[in-house]
């Protein structure tokens, strides 16, 4: 009777220093660039609907002035907000994905992008 030899084990990326299998695939750049990306995302998004919020709100005084006097304050302020809100997540969400691309880019050329769970040894794997 023949066992056959496990051929994961071999084909498992090992650490350059200590030959450990305990690899961890870190990703900085990636989170560093999406969170960078969805911060400014999120302020230019909110800047740029704050100046167009100026028709949100004369949209909101329209569909508030069914209700006379409050409907016309309250539709304003309603409309200013849920413009600024939506123009910060639609923002957000796009910086989110350029940032995390860009940061990707960095990571394959550019960081270290293993670490040893074993010995702490960091490398670059292309």
């Amino acid at each position: 009777m023949t066992t056959k030899k496990n051929s994961t084990s071999s084909q498992r990326e090992r650490c350059p220093k200590c030959k450990s299998v305990s690899i961890q695939n870190l990703r900085t750049g990636t989170k560093v660039g999406a969170t960078v990306g969805a911060t400014a995302g999120a302020i230019g998004g909110y800047a740029s609907a704050t100046a167009g919020a100026t028709a949100g709100a004369v949209a909101g005084a329209a569909i508030g002035s069914f209700v006379p006097v409050i409907g016309t304050m309250v539709g304003a302020t309603v409309g200013t907000i849920t413009g600024g809100i939506l123009g910060a997540l639609t923002g957000a969400t796009a910086g989110t994905a350029v940032g995390a691309t860009a940061g990707k880019a960095i990571d394959d050329n550019i960081l270290d992008n293993r670490k040893c769970l074993n010995c702490g040894f960091t490398w670059h794997k292309d």
